[in-house]
């Protein structure tokens, strides 16, 4: 009865933003649902490291606004600070995981070895990250519930 839904027309003909297909798998082994999007299938290197090819036609397109950029760069990650660069760089890894930036993690991450972070340092900054990315939407919820009580109680 379920395969029959996985090929019912209705699915087979709904657009792929709409509805992905999937495919039901069950053997001994395993029991499990694979989601196919074909509408998305050439997406699957949607950040590649052949996108870094484009750097220049980006900066030319806004040479003002990459140039303010790049000193605002050059300004937070610069060595003589006074926060040492192993912690300028962990920072800059905590928020390259919460912004989800591929390129930002695979950079900060090299960065941070080699300014003399140890696996372990990464780690925590990984977990650290995550928990404040977590309690940010629990101070949204805040809001959320101030907000709700702005909005008055619904009459019935």
């Amino acid at each position: 009865m379920f395969i029959d839904f996985l090929c019912s027309p209705l699915l087979l003909h709904t657009p792929y933003h709409i509805f992905p297909y999937f495919v039901y798998v069950n053997s001994w082994l395993t029991q499990y649902t694979v989601f196919i999007n074909p509408y998305q299938a050439h997406m699957s290197e949607y950040q590649s490291p052949k996108d870094r090819a484009y750097v220049d036609t980006l900066v030319n397109a806004a040479s003002k606004e990459a140039a303010a950029f790049f000193n605002l760069k050059h300004t937070a990650e610069r060595k003589d600070g006074v926060i040492p660069i192993k912690y300028r760089e962990l920072m800059s890894v905590a928020v390259a995981l919460t912004t989800q930036c591929a390129y930002c993690i695979e950079s900060h991450i090299k960065n941070a070895v080699e300014a003399g972070a140890t696996r372990e340092e990464i780690a925590e900054t990984v977990f650290i990250a995550a928990a404040l990315r977590a309690g940010g939407a629990v101070g949204n919820g805040l809001l959320a519930m101030r907000l709700f009580e702005e909005a008055g109680t619904p009459q019935i």
